[in-house]
């Protein structure tokens, strides 16, 4: 998510080593999800892949290490398919993002709440909306100045962001796009104003079998932030995952597949991050009715041009259940 502001910029574009995304296994995958988006994590990257979900989902995904210097810290996502009298009316998902960045200087805690709904429209074609609400407060520590503002302080503002998508999928190509805050939504903290920049987000993905998906990502592909310090303009994201079948015998409580996962995040510049993961899932018993699958996934992200004092590696865990 793009954006401009002196104050914003120097928690945000300072502290974090990247614009980094959400869910773990879209990050293990180099954050390469606008035209896979099969999943729960697809409210963020791309609301029109919840035509995709066939049944209700719920995801969680925590930044375990890092906390405080990746852009999230958690993400929760709730989707389900609307099927009322044998009839399908599209897909609707609630999710929600907790950001906070704390130190010695400031904290800076950032909400952002949406609902997303998408719709089959024809030939593959699917299309999806987010309405999303953010709130902010900032507060600044005593005897420190941030941006020109002396602490203690404190400000609070919120506003609201419209994200747009298509989804084109074949049975080996999907194509992508995300508009992101098309509105640009403004925010005014101690009194400096600043606004999301609309983000224009497009994606390929190519599926050789049914186990195996490679995909490719564009951030900014319109380049509204190429004169914005910071700029993440024309950044591309690759990645790849591959799903395998355990043995049989294997214990239930591991699962039945599992999944490895590695990519390249903005790997077109300077501070790109090299991307690995894992995942694991299965019904949790064969009998059980209610809960259809269990998957848990881990990500590693090795970043190679980190501020100093920051570490290295940020470690993400998700786990989703489909009910």
């Amino acid at each position: 998510m793009a954006y401009t502001s002196a104050i914003l910029i120097f928690v945000l574009g300072f502290t974090a080593p990247a614009s980094a995304c959400v869910g773990a296994r879209p990050m293990a995958m180099g954050g390469t999800f606008i035209a896979v988006s099969d999943d729960a994590n697809a409210t963020y990257w791309n609301p029109a892949g919840l035509t995709q979900v066939e049944s209700p989902e719920f995801t969680y995904t925590p930044t375990i290490h890092n906390r405080d210097e990746y852009n999230y810290d958690d993400f929760v996502s709730l989707v389900t398919p609307i099927n009322i009298s044998k009839q399908n009316w599209g897909s609707l998902g609630l999710s929600f993002i907790n950001t906070g960045y704390k130190d010695s200087a400031y904290d800076f805690d950032e909400h952002w709440y949406w609902l997303s709904y998408a719709k089959s429209l024809l030939g593959g074609l699917s299309v999806g909306v987010n309405l999303r609400y953010q709130d902010f407060d900032y507060k600044i520590s005593p005897g420190w100045i941030v941006g020109g503002v002396s602490g203690p302080a404190r400000s609070k503002d919120h506003t609201s962001a419209v994200d747009l998508s298509l989804l084109y999928r074949t049975a080996k190509f999907s194509l992508g796009i995300l508009w992101q805050d098309l509105n640009e939504p403004g925010v005014e903290l101690f009194s400096e104003k600043s606004k999301y920049i609309s983000n224009l987000r497009p994606g390929i993905a190519f599926r050789p079998d049914d186990k195996t998906v490679l995909a490719l990502d564009m951030y900014d592909a319109t380049g509204e932030t190429k004169n914005q310090a910071g700029s993440v303009a024309y950044d591309l994201r690759a990645g790849i995952e591959r799903w395998f079948d355990l043995p049989e015998g294997t214990p239930t409580w591991l699962g039945n597949s599992f999944a490895l996962r590695a990519g390249g995040y903005h790997f077109n510049r300077g501070n790109r991050a090299y991307t690995f993961g894992v995942g694991i899932k299965g019904p949790p018993d064969p009998e059980e009715k209610f809960l259809k699958n269990i998957e848990f996934d881990y990500t590693l992200m090795y970043w190679t041009d980190t501020a100093a004092g920051m570490d290295e590696f940020t470690h993400q865990i998700g786990l989703t259940f489909q009910f």
